[in-house]
């Protein structure tokens, strides 16, 4: 997309999550809806692990819903696997964040 003469694209087309540009940071908590990508080295989990033993790291992907995460019918049974998620992870967020 252009705007302004300057172009622009969804940051998902480098890579799932970015989560590689976090740099001189000692803590990362990714939120990754997506985490596949043709290339290894673009994914979440590659990436986080690339990182100095000392950052500490968490990622969260969606658990549970199957082939049809991006389908709208499947919005309901997604808010409600999202809330459990949150649920069973909120001690290990607030353990990263301290």
């Amino acid at each position: 997309m252009t705007i302004n003469r300057c172009d622009y694209f969804d940051g998902g087309l480098r890579s799932p999550a970015n989560a590689d540009l976090a740099i001189g940071v000692d803590r990362v908590l990714v939120l990754a809806p997506l985490t596949g990508s043709a290339r290894p080295s673009r994914r979440p989990r590659y990436q986080l692990a690339r990182f100095d033993p000392s950052v500490r790291w968490l990622l969260v992907t969606p658990a549970g819903l199957g082939p049809w995460i991006m389908d709208p019918a499947g919005i309901g049974a997604a808010v409600r696997l999202g809330r459990a998620q949150g649920r069973r992870l909120s001690h290990q967020v607030a353990d990263l964040w301290g």
